[in-house]
């Protein structure tokens, strides 16, 4: 396969990873001239406990093929068994990773901070994963703010990252919306919600038009804290920043 042709979320494990993994998440790190992704991590999911926080892709030759290898860890060992997070690759090389659970099994509440991701080393003989935890870094609501799952987070125009509902602390959706400065490392304050709390929705950036910049959310389920059975949501919300 392309590494362009990666997706956001890896589900199975079909023989080519050092490490079986399931549920892991993707972030490229290196792109050439045409946008294309050439290195890109697979992080976290649920795996063996004897595998490391990721692997990284390292490209081919026309003659070879290109093979994954182990990232060594430097704060980012949290990620190690993480699961539903939502990774960004922003322009400059960093990478963002927003929420998630580092549970063993897929059930419990989402417990991940917010980290942002370097790579170092990439053509050596360990490549190391560097992160640096920022969500306590930030007055605006604790930490617990920022942990979440089966939330949506995508990037603005202006750089900075919209992160948009999901499963909360509590396991229970929330219609709370951040937005982390991408510049200064830190979620800004402020109080944004949706209308509806909302979990497995998604979001969509408008890039034409009147509403140009604007994102768009659609669908998911919702639940009440006093009911075991989600619903759908059956409207569309849209941010205008």
């Amino acid at each position: 396969f392309r590494a362009s042709d990666l997706e956001s979320v890896c589900l199975v494990n079909t023989g080519v990873f050092v490490s079986p993994r399931a549920a892991a998440s993707s972030a490229c790190f290196l792109r050439n001239e045409n946008g294309e992704c050439e290195q890109f991590t697979v992080l976290g999911g649920a795996q063996g406990g004897d595998a490391r926080v990721g692997e990284l892709f390292i490209p081919g030759t026309e003659d070879t093929n290109g093979k994954f290898v182990r990232l060594e860890s430097d704060g980012t060992d949290p990620l190690r068994r993480g699961k539903f997070m939502e990774i960004l690759s922003l322009e400059d090389g960093r990478a963002l990773s927003v929420g998630g659970n580092n549970e063993a099994l897929f059930a419990g509440p989402p417990n991940m901070p917010t980290h942002v991701l370097n790579l170092e080393d990439i053509d050596g003989d360990a490549p190391v994963l560097v992160g640096d935890s920022i969500s306590g870094k930030t007055s605006f609501g604790g930490i617990e703010a920022t942990f979440r799952s089966h939330h949506e987070a995508l990037q603005l125009e202006d750089g900075d990252v919209l992160v948009i509902g999901g499963l909360n602390a509590a396991n229970l959706p929330t219609n709370q919306v951040l937005v982390f400065d991408t510049e200064n490392e830190e979620y800004r304050e402020g109080s944004l919600q949706m209308v509806r709390a909302r979990f497995g929705h998604s979001a969509t950036r408008i890039d034409r038009g009147l509403l140009q910049g604007a994102v768009l959310v659609t669908g998911g389920l919702s639940a009440t804290a006093d009911s075991d059975t989600p619903y759908f949501v059956e409207t569309t919300e849209i941010f205008v920043p």
